[in-house]
């Protein structure tokens, strides 16, 4: 199915294009929703405007936790801690003073493997960290310096079972 109309609309525009349901979620990730328009560009990941990469890797960890399918607002494409083993993936949080290591028992393979993994801070809500993983990683790592009396959320997303929320934890 195409979507033209909608685009259009959105864009503010009369350059008139047509996209599928797939590349509109591409633009909106992408932040193409702006005051002019210029050709998409297709890649192999997404649809990018002319120069610029990719979204930013804490909006591609938002827009994972908000995802839905279309028709189906309100209704999250990925619901948290549903699909697969929890001792897989819930995220293995290791404190040592400021120093925050997460971590997940789980395998990566290119078939398999944990795709991202973030920390987000508990009263804002906010993304304050963020890793992208490949396959060829020995094990899902995410390792930072934080300030004390911080409260975090941890989140790994397994390119396989999707969404995963850890509790919440504050540094000492």
């Amino acid at each position: 199915m195409k979507v033209v109309a909608i685009i259009t609309l959105i864009l503010g525009s009369s350059h008139a294009f047509s996209i599928d349901r797939r590349e509109a979620l591409g633009f909106a990730a992408t932040g193409v929703f702006s005051a002019y328009v210029v050709p998409p560009v297709e890649t192999a990941n997404a649809i990018r405007l002319p120069g610029q990469g990719p979204p930013p890797l804490f909006k591609v960890c938002e827009l994972l936790e908000t995802a839905n399918d279309i028709g189906k607002i309100g209704i999250p494409k990925f619901k948290p801690n549903s699909i697969g083993s929890p001792e897989k993936h819930i995220p293995i949080i290791e404190l040592d003073g400021q120093t925050v290591s997460m971590s997940a028992n789980h395998v990566m393979t290119p078939e398999h493997y944990i795709q991202y993994m973030w920390l987000k801070d508990a009263k804002t809500n906010e993304v304050v960290l963020a890793k992208e993983l490949a396959p060829s990683e020995n094990a899902p790592l995410l390792k930072a310096r934080v300030p004390s009396g911080v409260t975090l959320r941890p989140y790994l997303f397994c390119n396989l079972h999707q969404l995963w929320k850890g509790d919440e934890f504050t540094v000492a």
